[in-house]
């Protein structure tokens, strides 16, 4: 529900290419999800409301297409910003900053560090989703465990210890999603759910596994 005004801020302009924002011309600027004087709740439930089942099961997507109910065009919700907001299919237009990799940063064993970094990949998100550039729901922070040094991920961690990666993630989202009175900066979610350390690998006997076809027991 914190994402609806969320979506909704981004300024629109005739060469916005990835985000517009429909409550700045009727009729929807006169629907109550675009009312900015109603709770987020109220909202969010408004614009549920409008929209049809065939739009509802898109949305559960990666690609999500446009939304007519609302106004809305195509969405993506898969933006990378590990270290910082991607470039290319699943990131925003042109180049940006680079900073230094999880991996990196985790060594510094510093909070205040992994928040301002968060921050500033948050920043730069939003400014870039408001330029029209790009969507500003990340995926990110990597939190999976830095387990096996042949594993081709590991920079994308923060390191090997649970309560240094779950006191990283905690602080990098507080920094990137800097909410305040009820805004999100950008969205931060946490990947990877569970069994995403494998990449591919082949036994002694000749068996393959792959992320895609291991039946992990969690």
């Amino acid at each position: 529900k914190a994402m609806l005004p969320f979506l909704l801020a981004a300024a629109a302009s005739a060469d916005t290419r990835k985000l517009t924002n429909p409550c700045l011309s009727a009729p929807f600027a006169a629907l109550p999800f675009c009312n900015a004087s109603l709770t987020i709740d109220q909202r969010s439930r408004d614009a549920v409301g409008r929209m049809s089942l065939t739009e509802k099961i898109d949305a559960l997507g990666t690609e999500q297409g446009p939304t007519p109910s609302l106004g809305l065009g195509k969405y993506d919700w898969w933006s990378e910003a590990t270290s910082g907001v991607a470039n290319g299919a699943h990131g925003a237009d042109g180049f940006h900053t680079h900073f230094a990799y999880p991996v990196t940063t985790g060594m510094a064993f510093n909070r205040s560090l992994w928040r301002v970094t968060g921050e500033a990949i948050g920043r730069e998100a939003r400014a870039l989703m408001n330029a029209g550039k790009a969507y500003s729901t990340l995926w990110t922070p990597v939190v999976n465990l830095a387990r096996d040094p042949r594993w081709g991920r590991n920079v994308e961690v923060p390191g090997e210890d649970p309560f240094l990666t779950g006191e990283y993630a905690s602080s990098f989202i507080s920094g990137l999603q800097n909410k305040q009175g009820g805004f999100l900066q950008a969205s931060a979610c946490c990947k990877h759910f569970v069994a995403n350390e494998l990449e591919k690998t082949t036994q002694l006997d000749g068996e393959e596994y792959d992320r895609r076809h291991d039946n992990a027991q969690v």
